[in-house]
This record gives C-alpha cells, sequence and structure tokens, in this order.
C-alpha cells in the first residue's frame, strides 16, 4: 500500500531523475558492445584492455588509424561513453577499467537536473572556476606523480626483466588460468584465516602449480615494486603515499603532509636501485603518456598498414592531447628509447 503522506520535494524528484539519467547511461556501454561484437573481439585481441581514445573527434585519433567509416563511428561512440562515464578502458569480460594515470577529465556534472538541487550561491561559472584552481593543484598531484613513478618503472631494465618473466609465465598458464587484466596483487590474508579453513591456496585441487607460482611470483614483483595491480603488461599502476606510509620510488612532496626523514629514507632507497632522477618526475609523466598511447595505436587495427605518415600524425596528437610542444614529444620518446637500451643511466644525463 503507498503511503499517501509521502510526497517527493522538488529536490528529491530531481535527484530521483540523475538517478535514471545514470542508470539509462551506463546501459550505453552495453548497448555499443552488443551492436558490434565482432569489433570488440578484434580489439579484445590485440591488447589486454580495449583503451578508449579521449575526445576522439578532437584529437584527430582518425588520422593514426587505418579506420573504415563504421569503425570510425564505433571508436567516436566508444570515445564519448568513456568520456562521459570516465573510465578508461574496457576488459575483456566487458567490465570498466577506471585509472586516472593516463588521462583525467573534467567531470560532467552541471546539468539542469543537478543545478535544481544546488544551492542558490553554486552557478556553472563558479563550478568551472572552481575546475580551473582543481587543475592548477593537479599539477603536482599525487595523481599525476603516480604516473611518473609507472614511467619510472618502464624506463628501467631491471623493471622490464622482472615483467618479461612474470608474462612469460603467464603465456604458459592454459587459456583458462590465465588470470584476466588488470592484474591485481592478491588480497594479504593472515594465515590464522588459512589455520581456521583448514587449507591453503597449494592444497586447493582448483589450481595448477604453475598458477599458484605465478600467483606468488607477481605478488612478489607487486610488493618490490609497490604496485597495485599491473593494467596491461606495459602498464604498472603504482601506489601513492596513504597513512605515512611512502612507496620507494614515488617522488614526493614536503606539500603531502610526509615527514622530511620518511622522504629522505625513500629518495635514498630509490637511489640504492638505480633511480637518481626523481626530480625528473614531470618528464617522467610525459614519457608514460606517450609510451602508453603510441602501443595502443600500434596495436588497433594491426593487420592493416597505418596511414603514410602516421608516425608524425600521431605525435602531433600526442603534442596537443598533452600540451607539450611537438619537438618535446621527439625528445621524450628518444630518451625512453635510449633509458631503455641502456644507453643513458637516468634523465640526469640529458638535462
Amino acid at each position: 500500500m503507498i503511503n499517501n503522506k509521502y510526497k517527493e520535494t522538488p529536490s528529491q524528484s530531481a535527484g530521483i531523475r540523475l538517478l535514471k539519467k545514470g542508470n539509462h547511461r551506463d546501459q550505453e556501454l552495453r548497448r555499443l558492445l552488443d551492436a558490434y561484437p565482432d569489433w570488440f573481439e578484434q580489439r579484445s585481441l590485440e591488447a589486454d584492455v580495449v583503451c578508449a581514445l579521449p575526445e576522439f573527434e578532437k584529437n584527430d585519433w582518425a588520422s593514426t588509424l587505418p579506420l573504415t567509416k563504421e569503425e570510425c563511428e564505433i571508436e567516436t561512440q566508444f570515445s564519448e561513453i568513456s568520456d562521459q562515464q570516465e573510465f578508461f578502458a574496457v576488459d575483456k569480460n566487458r567490465q570498466r577499467v577506471e585509472s586516472g594515470l593516463i588521462y583525467r577529465w573534467k567531470s560532467r556534472f552541471i546539468t539542469k537536473e543537478l543545478l535544481d538541487i544546488m544551492p542558490e550561491n553554486w552557478s556553472p561559472p563558479k563550478v568551472d572556476r572552481n575546475y580551473e584552481a582543481v587543475q592548477k593543484s593537479d599539477e603536482n598531484s599525487i595523481w599525476k606523480r603516480r604516473t611518473a613513478t609507472a614511467g619510472l618503472m618502464i624506463c628501467k631494465p631491471a623493471f622490464l626483466e622482472e615483467r618479461d618473466e612474470l608474462k612469460a609465465m603467464w603465456q604458459k598458464l592454459s587459456p583458462t588460468e590465465q588470470p584476466a587484466f588488470p592484474l591485481i596483487r592478491s588480497p594479504i590474508i593472515p594465515v590464522e584465516y588459512f589455520q581456521n579453513i583448514g587449507t591453503r591456496f597449494s592444497d586447493s585441487a582448483d589450481y595448477s602449480r604453475e598458477l599458484e607460482q605465478f600467483t606468488r611470483k607477481f605478488d612478489q614483483f607487486c610488493d618490490h615494486w609497490c604496485l597495485m595491480r599491473m593494467i596491461n603488461w606495459d602498464l604498472p599502476d603504482p601506489k601513492g603515499p596513504s597513512d605515512n606510509k611512502l612507496p620507494w620510488l614515488f617522488p614526493a612532496h614536503r606539500s603531502d603532509g610526509i615527514v622530511d626523514s620518511l622522504i629522505a629514507k625513500s629518495t635514498g632507497l630509490a637511489e640504492q636501485h638505480g633511480f637518481d632522477d626523481l626530480g625528473s618526475w614531470d618528464s617522467y609523466c610525459s614519457i608514460m603518456k606517450i609510451d602508453h598511447w603510441e602501443r595502443t595505436i600500434n596495436a588497433r587495427y594491426v593487420d592493416r598498414p597505418k596511414p603514410r605518415g602516421g608516425t608524425t600524425k600521431l605525435l602531433h596528437v600526442l603534442s596537443n592531447l598533452l600540451g607539450v610542444g611537438f619537438d618535446r614529444v621527439k625528445r621524450l620518446r628518444r630518451w625512453k628509447k635510449q633509458l631503455v637500451n641502456g644507453e643513458i643511466a637516468s634523465l640526469k644525463d640529458v638535462h
């Protein structure tokens, strides 16, 4: 029976409309992938996760890819849904992968419905001004420096060697046992838990010895490099500082609220591992983004030749996307190659 004493206020009605709109929007991705299953299957074969290309038309991604008219429309729709819902990629199970490491969105929440339920002193110009302040502070944000930490890793031969060893172990697993990406570090479970349930991972018939070995090796890899997960084999997702804990490779600032002694200890550990250029974190942040997008484009539609002059076109796209000069993009790519090949030990050698 309906309680007639209850009546929605205008604000509550507006909030309900927003929820319905959100639920409707969540279905857009599913409808797109259902409409073009072959497209998604092919993209899934090309990459560990299928990354959306942000603001597809504005950034002119089409100039870098050998697209049919239909594929261009699909990529545009995929990008628009990603921009609206602020997800980074879709995994092979069609689940959204969220990450702010490579691309940061401006939240799209200035809607008439939301303004109806906001205080009177709020307005779109005020929201825009607040966003500009947030964007400015984001220049030194923990997110950006986490991206830089990932960039430091992919330039270090020691990290790449360990990753390649793990990748080889993963490839030897049967397709039914291969953990899906993103690969996440196992939960840390107290020994008492196993004692209570009377079993251990190695005793379970559901897992092969090879999968157990891979899992343990992967967890050790994550612990050593202070990783939460690998989004794909070329994109590590490092931890940031938390609860006065500082990952040894994270380029910390005093503004993070971390005591000087902890920063000094972390920097010392980084130098012991051969990282003496944490001060170049802004360059490493850009290197990570350039490397990711270049790999994404090179793997997309890999069965066809890329457009003529595709590399130059891609560098122009990346220059606009990152807000850095074209020549700067070229230098960062060259430095990354030199670091990986051991031609230079750190970016101190080029500054």
